[in-house]
């Protein structure tokens, strides 16, 4: 029997680099953050999405 690994609440699912700064994907238990970091400025939300482990897929006919 396979097991998933547990994800740590927290955890950076990605960053990619912006002429604006670094955008920062992070999973927290139930919902995803995206957050803007900026080299002198505190870490800003821009926004929260529901989120959870399952892959969400169309309904199959």
């Amino acid at each position: 029997m396979k097991t998933k690994p547990r994800r740590v609440v927290g955890t950076v699912l990605s960053e990619h680099r912006t002429s604006m700064g670094i955008v920062r994907y992070r999973w927290w238990e139930g919902s995803i953050t995206v957050e803007l970091l900026l080299t002198d400025e505190p870490t800003a939300i821009l926004a929260v999405v529901p989120g959870n482990d399952r892959a969400r897929r169309p309904a199959v006919d």
